[in-house]
C-alpha cells in the first residue's frame, strides 16, 4: 500500500508506535519501509507513544523522544533524495508542542479531544513561537 501511496504522488503519514525505544522504533520503521524505494519521494512519519495515549499522560521524556526521532531521522537519511517530516503524537498537550518545537520535530499529531478552535489554540502557540 505504502508503494502504491508513493507511485500516485501520494504524500503518506506512517504512524509508528509499537516500539518505545530508539531500537524498537527503528525495527517497526524498517519493517513498515521494506524494500520500497524512496528516492526523490516525500513522507510524513508519526511517532505516537501509544501508552501515552492510552493512559491519556504523557509516559515519555524529552530525551526518549529526541532519542528516537534522532533514530528515526538516521534512518530516513539513508534514502538519497527523500523528503520527510516528522510529527510527535500521544496525548499532545501544549507542553509537547513545546516539546516538539525545542527539539527540531516539525510538528504534531493531534487527536479528537479537541472540539474547536479555541481548544486547539494551547497547542498551536508554541509551534508558531
Amino acid at each position: 500500500m505504502l508503494d502504491n501511496a508513493l507511485s500516485n504522488n501520494i504524500i503518506p503519514i506512517i504512524c509508528l508506535g509499537i516500539g518505545k525505544s530508539p531500537m524498537g522504533v527503528a525495527k517497526e520503521l524498517r519493517s513498515m519501509l521494506g524494500d520500497i524505494d524512496l528516492s526523490n519521494k516525500k513522507i510524513i512519519i508519526a511517532w505516537e507513544s501509544l501508552s501515552s495515549s492510552y493512559e491519556k499522560k504523557r509516559m515519555y521524556s524529552k530525551d526518549d523522544v529526541k532519542a528516537i526521532f534522532d533514530e528515526i531521522s538516521m534512518i530516513l537519511d539513508e534514502y538519497k533524495g527523500l523528503e520527510y517530516k516528522l510529527l510527535l503524537g500521544g496525548n499532545v498537550s501544549s507542553k509537547e508542542s513545546k516539546l516538539s518545537k525545542d527539539i527540531g520535530i516539525d510538528g504534531v499529531l493531534i487527536d479528537d479531544r479537541f472540539k474547536n478552535f479555541n481548544q486547539l489554540k494551547s497547542i498551536l502557540e508554541p509551534l508558531n513561537e
